[in-house]
């Protein structure tokens, strides 16, 4: 701003749902940017929406009004200077209740384990909050962050906001996260992503999630459920808001090993492109047919449509079946997290919700060896998907094999997907995006998986399906 210009002046119009229930981060930035909305605005609208569906989604286990509109305020200044942070600036976010933020506790959703209030925020949290975003609070996970269906029976299970009536699973363990984005409770959220937990509960609840590439986030500060397989995730409303989130999050920690190669990846480079001469694979067989009929009927109506866009849809087939990618990643799942909290877990009365401790002291009795085992198959299978992809760009699959079943039907030993936890397990990238919706309107979703690193292609081709299909959001 020249020393001669006079600072903008914002009005407190706070506005109706109707104007963010559906924005994105780049059309709320849009806005701050024309001098139409302040962050304050932002907040209010944001904080009242929370304030009034929360109570029956149980998104957001901790809200952070205070502290978030002593942020708008001070955002909303700096811009008023003259000084904008980027795009990000003054946007609302809420975090899943597994990173760490400087003056809350953290709880992991479970009773036996808390993060002490006074710890330093999670690498995550300070880059966001570096790009000028407000935390306005914290979201709902199952217990230690593990599990896919999203039920939690020690601090409750959110809504899935897609069916008032009956109380449908939202997909774990990024629960919270991916309801209050679909509700429009928050633009967008943070979560983190172990075998789909970002990207089952965006399926579940139609929005887009995305698990990055392995050591392209920082994860200090982050409670971890296994070390081996983490990363930090994002649960948004368009390819827009994913990519102008990974620019921020994107770089090395100096505390966290897995970021020491980070490339630099300019995540909004070439989303708009051309998908013209890409190829993706398409499951076939019995992989695909585990699936629910609606769910196949939306998968291939999406790929019909890239088709169309000029990409180059080919067959293909796992060199294993996904029955084994889905063992050896439960495996080392069990094993770390049995290293993480069996100390947590071997008292009687520990608090731990019941299915999961038995769990937890079950794998105590399982030799080291046998975990050894599994890491060397991983690195086996990891080379087996490289040649196996030689020629193909991306991998498209459903995201999960059915819509969002009531959670009096869910049995936590089975897996709520078959289909995400190959891409933690073959150390890949992946997002899930809307498909379409059931007959009786439940969301479904498609996932696109990567090489490690190659988000931008990723991205791309998420963003020609966005191209295509229309913006879901529940009418609440």
């Amino acid at each position: 701003m020249s020393p001669t210009a006079k600072p903008r002046k914002y009005k407190m119009t706070i506005k109706t749902d109707a104007d963010y229930v559906s924005a994105t981060l780049a059309e709320l930035s849009a806005l701050l940017a024309k001098g139409t909305v302040s962050s304050q605005d932002l907040v209010e609208f944001y904080l009242n929406r929370v304030e009034r569906l929360n109570g029956k989604l149980n998104a957001l286990v901790r809200v952070f009004a205070h502290d978030a509109r002593l942020a708008a305020v001070a955002l909303d200044k700096e811009r008023q200077s003259g000084h904008v942070r980027g795009p990000l600036h003054g946007l609302p976010i809420a975090v899943k209740d597994i990173f760490h933020c400087a003056g809350y506790p953290t709880q992991a959703g479970s009773r036996a384990h808390a993060i002490d209030a006074d710890a330093e925020s999670a690498w995550a949290v300070q880059r966001i909050e570096q790009a000028g975003m407000i935390v306005l609070g914290k979201t709902q996970t199952t217990e230690f962050a593990y599990g896919g269906w999203g039920v939690n029976e020690i601090t409750g299970t959110p809504w899935n906001p897609w069916d008032l009536n009956t109380q449908r699973v939202p997909g774990g363990s990024s629960s919270g996260s991916a309801v209050a984005v679909a509700s429009g409770m928050v633009p967008a959220a943070l979560g983190s992503d172990t075998g789909g937990s970002c990207r089952v509960p965006a399926a579940y609840c139609g929005c887009i999630g995305v698990k990055p590439s392995f050591g392209l986030i920082g994860r200090s500060g982050m409670v971890p459920l296994s070390p081996t397989l983490d990363s930090p995730g994002l649960l948004t409303r368009s390819i827009a808001d994913t990519a102008l989130l990974l620019d921020a999050l994107i770089g090395h920690d100096p505390a966290d090993k897995a970021t020491t190669e980070t490339p630099t990846i300019n995540p909004l480079g070439d989303i708009e492109d051309e998908i013209e001469g890409l190829c993706i694979g398409r499951l076939v067989g019995p992989e695909l047919h585990r699936s629910d009929e609606e769910v196949v009927q939306n998968y291939e109506v999406m790929l019909n449509r890239l088709e169309r866009l000029g990409a180059i849809i080919t067959e293909f087939q796992f060199p294993r079946p996904i029955d084994d990618y889905l063992e050896d990643t439960l495996n080392i799942i069990d094993f770390e997290i049995c290293s993480n909290f069996q100390h947590l877990a071997l008292p009687e009365s520990s608090p731990i919700q019941p299915s999961l401790r038995d769990r937890i002291l079950a794998t105590m009795a399982v030799p080291q060896s046998a975990f050894a085992q599994c890491l060397q198959n991983r690195s086996a299978a990891q080379k087996e998907m490289s040649v196996a992809m030689d020629g193909v760009d991306v991998l498209a699959t459903p995201t999960c094999s059915m819509p969002a079943i009531p959670v009096v039907n869910v049995d936590v030993s089975i897996p709520a997907t078959p289909y995400t936890r190959m891409a933690n397990y073959l150390n890949m990238a992946a997002i899930s995006v809307p498909s379409g919706r059931t007959e009786g309107g439940l969301p479904t979703g498609i996932q696109f998986i990567v090489r490690r690193f190659e988000e931008r292609t990723m991205l791309r081709v998420a963003r020609a399906v966005e191209s295509v299909t229309a913006r879901m959001v529940p009418c609440l």
